[in-house]
């Protein structure tokens, strides 16, 4: 909770219990989560897959987040899906996840960001929207978040986060109340550095009258605008777990935190363990699966094989004495005997021959084959 934020304002529907994590019903609030684009940096994952149905602990980054949004008490969620809508419906159905309410909104032509958002909002009737990037996993508190919204009377409120190095992303300047007084680039320097953790609370008057570029972001189109004009926005930070997926590396690092129990999601209240292996799965005794490891359905695992801080899907096969480190092994993929992989991709129904090498940052395409002894980083052994 935002230790500046006010105190709440009689009639602001705020809930008595301050710990809880459930949204009341009288603050009015739904979800647009931006579910779209081509996601070039996560390929070959992303040849024939959304990212955001890519397997996080065996379960869609989407239905984490949607499972959330559930947990949080918002009932109706617009999904905007410019791009592969299809694996969507079949994941998700006609329209609902439980009692909570799904929007599809494919795309006739790529809208952006704020077009997106602005065409989302039209489907929806709450006074106040959130909003939700779908390759975004995290342990934000919805709730808190939505009553610091409140209690600032703000127009917006964004999750933010404290980092080192903003890399690419703007960073915002907030002053002791937790206004945000000016958006810059990483350029600028600023420290403490806060950029956003993909997570914003919107007033419905608000949005609607945006006059943007419909295809810029939000942090780079519609908050300089809505900040010039006057608009009050104020920032959130509650220092939890957050995440952007946006390569295969952070995939294989948020998959083995939801293992691990670092990362908190209604869909595995029980973790915290060194691997997560489904029933249909199978494992030889002296295979050694850890570091957070998922092995998918119908996978096979051979003795000797070692499996470190990695994912392997549904129907993968590694031979014996096979070891792969911080790696995704794609649908059906086979790995040969004695064959290394550190901090790879194999795409589906690909197959690595036996005694191969391959170094940090390789990337399998779907259903290439590799010969025994193929490609190696080292000498023959």
């Amino acid at each position: 909770m935002n230790p500046h934020s006010k105190a709440a304002p009689v009639g602001t529907g705020l809930s008595a219990d301050e710990n809880s994590r459930t949204v009341p019903g009288t603050l009015d609030v739904e979800a647009v989560v931006l579910a779209g684009g081509h996601e070039t940096r996560l390929r070959p994952l992303t040849t024939l897959l959304p990212k955001s149905l890519l397997p996080l602990a065996g379960t869609p980054i989407l239905e984490h987040l949607l499972c959330r949004i559930r947990e949080a008490g918002i009932r109706k969620v617009a999904l905007a899906t410019p791009y592969q809508t299809a694996p969507l419906f079949e994941r998700f159905g006609e329209g609902s996840l439980g009692d909570l309410k799904l929007i599809y909104l494919p795309e006739r032509e790529p809208l952006g960001q704020t077009g997106a958002l602005m065409e989302a909002v039209t489907n929806l009737s709450a006074s106040r929207i959130a909003v939700f990037h779908a390759d975004v996993v995290g342990d934000a508190d919805l709730c808190g978040i939505v009553k610091t919204h409140v209690r600032q009377s703000a127009d917006v409120t964004i999750h933010v986060t404290k980092v080192d190095d903003p890399g690419s992303s703007l960073c915002f300047s907030i002053d002791e109340t937790g206004r945000v007084t000016a958006i810059v680039g990483s350029e600028s320097n600023l420290q403490p550095a806060y950029i956003s953790a993909g997570l914003y609370i919107f007033e419905r008057s608000t949005i609607e009258p945006i006059n943007t570029d419909s295809r810029a972001s939000i942090d780079r189109g519609v908050l300089p605008r809505l900040l010039a004009d006057g608009c009050k926005i104020v920032s959130h930070d509650d220092s939890s777990y957050w995440r952007d997926i946006n390569t295969p590396e952070c995939l294989v690092q948020a998959s083995a935190d939801l293992i691990n129990g670092l990362l908190p999601s209604p869909l595995l209240p029980s973790c915290g363990n060194e691997n997560l292996i489904h029933d249909d799965a199978l494992v030889a005794e002296t295979a050694l699966i850890s570091g957070g490891s998922f092995v998918g359905r119908d996978a096979t695992i051979s003795p000797h094989a070692r499996v470190e801080a990695s994912i392997i899907m549904d129907g993968a096969y590694l031979d014996c004495e096979a070891v792969v480190e911080r790696t995704i092994v794609g649908e059906n993929a086979r790995i040969g005997a004695r064959t290394r992989i550190r901090n790879g991709v194999v795409g589906d129904n690909a197959d690595v021959g036996a005694d191969c090498e391959l170094a940090s940052g390789v990337r399998v395409w779907p259903a290439v084959r590799i010969p025994n002894g193929g490609i190696r980083f080292s000498a023959d052994v």
